[in-house]
């Protein structure tokens, strides 16, 4: 253990000593390379300039002890602590990255929920984006307080209107669900539309599925599918079990049903991997209708689609 404490204050002391402070545009600079996984070369230059009270490179900084990016140990206190530096300056996704780490918890620090939403209250008071939709979330589902259907949705809105993906995707479940809005397939079409253009998984699958089945709108079976595959190449694996049944429900369009079948195989074999077999049984009861010989062909079709 003690070795392991001097190496990390070694990996520390190094880079204080490459400067005693940066400027804004080398942080900014210094930021990209983080981004871009360069971590060792980017705390070069973050660790001075958070320890000089730069609030953008102490917020990075508390990322790098969080993940244990560049060298630096996975410690929660030290991403704490550099995370509330910032956020003392309101550096606004700071304020948002204490929530992350209260909401989800992590070595050493038990999730929180209330002291999560606090944080994501901050965030969003600020203007920061990225906050919108877990604080909405946590609202709508009364997780860190009481519930506040009408406030979630005012923020799910007011994300909209500023281009965020996650609010869109979320407020389209919720007026396909009718979840504290009446049911409007109309715009949930329109907002699955939206994130789905953004490259979001989920929701493009769930924009096949209405397109596919007319819900919200025309039928577009040629369009659903599209969507539906674009979200089996990405890994959503929903996606595939809906794709299954727009083949099964529409043979004469979809003349390979063992397309279908393959479809179904592979997200059953995905789900088992991730713990969950939700899937086993609608597609153990469809192969029943198959040939020995369709089923070897379908099994052999979903061991050469990719694992997500």
């Amino acid at each position: 253990m003690m070795r392991h404490f001097f190496a990390a204050v070694a990996v520390v002391l190094f880079y204080l000593s490459s400067a005693l402070a940066q400027t804004d545009d080398e942080v900014a600079a210094a930021r990209l390379l983080y981004i871009d996984g360069q971590y060792e070369a980017a705390l070069q230059i973050l660790i001075p300039a958070a320890e000089a009270g730069n609030p953008r490179a102490q917020n990075i900084v508390g990322a790098a002890y969080q993940y244990g990016n560049g060298g630096l140990p996975v410690d929660v206190n030290l991403a704490l602590q550099y995370f509330g530096l910032s956020a003392a300056q309101d550096f606004p996704s700071a304020h948002h990255n204490l929530g992350v780490l209260y909401n989800n918890g992590m070595p050493g620090l038990e999730p929180d929920p209330e002291v999560a939403r606090a944080y994501y209250e901050k965030s969003y008071a600020i203007g920061w984006l990225g906050s919108y939709e877990d604080l909405a979330q946590m609202l709508r589902d009364g997780e860190g307080g009481p519930p506040d259907l009408p406030r979630a949705v005012q923020i799910y809105e007011e994300g909209i209107a500023q281009g965020d993906i996650e609010s869109t995707h979320a407020m389209a479940y919720m007026t396909h669900d009718g979840v504290g809005v009446p049911v409007d397939l109309i715009r949930s079409r329109a907002l699955f539309a939206l994130a789905a253009a953004s490259g979001n998984p989920m929701a493009t699958s769930s924009y096949g599925y209405m397109l596919a089945y007319g819900e919200g709108g025309p039928v577009d079976l040629t369009g659903g599918m599209t969507q539906l595959r674009l979200a089996i190449k990405a890994g959503e694996i929903s996606a595939a079990i809906d794709a299954a049944w727009v083949i099964f429900d529409h043979p004469t369009d979809f003349p390979d049903q063992v397309e279908g079948l393959a479809l179904c195989f592979w997200a059953r074999d995905q789900s088992e991997r991730a713990g969950a077999e939700e899937y086993r049984a609608s597609c153990d009861q469809v192969a029943e209708s198959y040939t020995s010989e369709d089923v070897a062909e379908a099994t052999k079709r979903a061991g050469l689609m990719p694992t997500p």
